[in-house]
């Protein structure tokens, strides 16, 4: 595979601001999740008062996001079995956006003459393994989707399984 030289070139302020508003949305999902993992493991108090259940909280919350929400799946599955449906469909939609989340992040964007934004992202093992790039072409309107249901879900995990700090 040949190497090609990457030139970027200038976006709009608004593809900017929509690449942006995503991967806050992806961060901010992240961070309610090990929140979410604090309130489930008892909240800060009971943590802390527990070496051993403190030990198992720094070791979940050194996970990335697809570890957290595995974490917080398997939790929620033990404390609410009745939910365990909800959880494994939560899990489900997430999954979807953790993988654009590390494209998003570590990907390549520049905007196509229809104004759209293409994102291109190299996984780890695509030079060793001789695969092409993976691409995007997303519209305005799709980016406002992606970051309207990474808003949807962040709203879940504040609504119900934020701790009382």
């Amino acid at each position: 595979m040949s190497k090609k030289r990457l030139i970027l070139n200038d976006m709009p302020d608004e593809q900017y601001a929509l690449i942006g508003r995503a991967i806050r949305s992806f961060s901010a999902i992240e961070h309610e999740l090990g929140r979410a993992i604090i309130a489930l493991l008892g909240g800060p108090v009971a943590i802390e008062a527990n070496p051993d259940l403190d030990k198992r909280a720094k070791n979940i919350l050194k996970n990335m996001l697809a570890g957290r929400l595995s974490e917080f799946v398997n939790l929620l599955k033990q404390a609410r079995p009745d939910l365990n449906d909800w959880a494994d469909d939560f899990q489900a939609k997430l999954e979807d956006g953790i993988k654009l989340r590390n494209a998003f992040v570590h990907g390549t964007w520049e905007s196509t003459p229809d104004n759209k934004m293409r994102l291109t992202f190299y996984p780890r093992d695509a030079f060793t393994k001789n695969e092409p790039p993976k691409c995007w072409e997303f519209s305005v309107r799709q980016m406002q989707e992606i970051d309207s249901q990474n808003l949807c879900n962040l709203q879940l995990l504040v609504k119900n399984f934020a701790p009382i700090v």
